[in-house]
């Protein structure tokens, strides 16, 4: 590796900033254009990505702890023979729940509030809820995707600008903005539970894990979807930003009919992705987790090896339903 010299102007991430989005922000400080440059220090040019290895590295080029940019980081780790993914407090179990590497954003927030948000590097988030306003993740002008290899974080790497891009308005009682709501919560984001609209289904995907409540959406609103990048294959793809939208507006719609029915609703096992679910299933899911995905296994008159094996605290919530 190449010698290392520190910037001269430090600059911690903001606490909600994500990775990526910290690196950019700091090279346009420097008056660097995109991250190139960064890639080369680290003899990463051909990957273009920071690996686990680099962020000692690349802490001491900004003059920050270590300790404190690993944080921001998305760490890959083992448990049990499978790949998982740290996201500050949470696991995730699949890669196609994360698109770090894929950017999305809220043009309203990069001109405002000048960093990348940790939340938008989740598929499933979709909603920006400081601006009511769905993400986007391609440039309106070129149509091109958004990239990380683009030269600035408030432009696209054709020039548009994101301070000069209209936002589509969203209403603050979608499903896609309780969502985003869901996960500020659980990951620690100040003011998230009030950005949820509580029905059957947010209160029951508020008492499971992050990645459960991801796979839930995946396996109840990807089955009959057309668009770019859905996959139902082992290596799944993932959703750009509209698809997503479908898939977690067809997931609300299936859940909800399936949590306010008294008894089974076999006509929705047809909606939904079994595979996933039973993959999910298989999965060791805590307490919780296994009574949730026992449950919509019972409404949806199908059974899992989990009500065989496992006892489950009822959560008190279900007596809502």
């Amino acid at each position: 590796m190449k010698s290392i010299v520190s910037l001269p102007f430090k600059g911690l991430p903001y606490t909600d900033e994500g990775f990526m989005g910290y690196l950019l922000r700091m090279s346009n400080m420097h008056h660097l254009r995109g991250l190139r440059w960064l890639y080369k220090t680290l003899e990463r040019e051909s990957i273009l990505r920071v690996l686990p290895e680099d962020v000692p590295t690349v802490a001491a080029i900004f003059q920050v702890p270590d300790s404190i940019l690993a944080q921001h980081f998305i760490a890959c780790y083992a448990d049990e023979g499978k790949l998982c993914y740290r996201v500050r407090n949470q696991t995730l179990r699949r890669l196609y729940l994360l698109r770090h590497m894929r950017p999305q954003l809220c043009p309203l927030c990069i001109r405002e509030n000048g960093f990348s948000h940790f939340l938008w590097d989740f598929s499933f988030v979709t909603a920006c809820t400081q601006h009511s306003c769905t993400l986007i993740d391609s440039c309106p002008r070129c149509l091109k995707r958004i990239r990380w290899s683009r030269p600035l974080l408030s432009a696209c790497s054709c020039g548009h600008a994101w301070a000069d891009t209209a936002v589509q308005s969203i209403g603050e009682g979608s499903f896609e903005y309780s969502v985003a709501g869901l996960v500020a919560t659980q990951t620690g984001v100040d003011g998230g539970s009030s950005s949820i609209t509580w029905c059957p289904v947010t209160t029951m995907l508020s008492q499971v894990s992050l990645s459960t409540l991801f796979e839930l959406i995946w396996a109840f609103g990807i089955k009959d979807i057309e668009g770019d990048a859905a996959s139902f294959s082992k290596a799944k793809a993932i959703p750009r930003t509209p698809l997503a939208v479908k898939i977690s507006k067809l997931a609300h719609q299936r859940l909800g009919r399936l949590l306010q029915k008294e008894c089974t609703d076999i006509s929705v096992a047809a909606e939904v992705h079994l595979p996933a679910l039973l993959s999910l299933a298989k999965e060791s899911l805590d307490a919780t987790d296994a009574y949730w995905v026992s449950f919509l296994f019972h409404r949806l008159g199908r059974s899992s090896s989990l009500s065989r094996h496992r006892k489950y605290h009822i959560p008190q919530q279900l007596q809502l339903f």
